[in-house]
């Protein structure tokens, strides 16, 4: 079975998640195979992404962004916001 490259998540409302979701950013680092992880907002429209080169250790962290796009060079694409929050109302 390949190792993961990529991994996108969606977060759990409420502010008590926000600290397990830092830890999951720390122990999806240890994994070398990854590459990208995606962690897309479920109270608004934005994501973080913690990217980093085949062979580096530390992730890069690109601040929160709610404009979009999501790159994802592993795959050869890029994801729009409006696709991914497709059908979505937040008012």
């Amino acid at each position: 079975m390949p190792a993961p490259v990529v991994v996108f998540e969606v977060i759990s409302p409420g502010r008590g998640n926000r600290r397990r979701d830092e830890e999951k950013v720390v122990e999806y680092e240890s994994v070398p195979s990854m590459l990208r992880y995606v962690v897309v907002e479920s109270e608004s429209r934005s994501f973080r992404a913690f990217w980093r080169e085949p062979g580096e250790q530390a992730w890069h962290r690109d601040a929160a962004d709610s404009a979009g796009p999501i790159h994802q060079p592993e795959f050869g694409i890029d994801l729009s916001l409006d696709d991914v929050y497709s059908g979505i109302d937040f008012d």
